[in-house]
């Protein structure tokens, strides 16, 4: 087995990020974790996962700073309008 074969590639790495990120939320729901206790850190976590996909598994790293910047904009604006609906009374 070479060097090559037991290094992990950008996208399992990443693939690794968002499972465990979920894994976390997941856990902390579990352990009744809830209100802004859990949503604050829960819409960090789909930023980034979200930041994640985008850039490993759409590519985006590859694409003009455009495309990068529309996305990532798209992703805080769902992100926070999400958690702002959330925790409105």
């Amino acid at each position: 087995m070479n060097a090559r074969a037991r290094t992990l590639d950008g996208a399992t790495i990443a693939w690794l990020m968002m499972v465990t990120l979920t894994l976390v939320t997941w856990l902390w729901g579990l352990q009744g974790v809830s209100g802004i206790a859990l949503v604050v850190p829960a819409m960090l976590f789909a930023l980034v996962k979200g930041r994640l996909l985008v850039d490993h598994f759409m590519e985006a790293y590859h694409a003009s700073m455009f495309w990068r910047v529309l996305l990532g904009g798209y992703l805080m604006v769902v992100t926070a309008g999400i958690a702002t609906a959330f925790l409105l009374p």
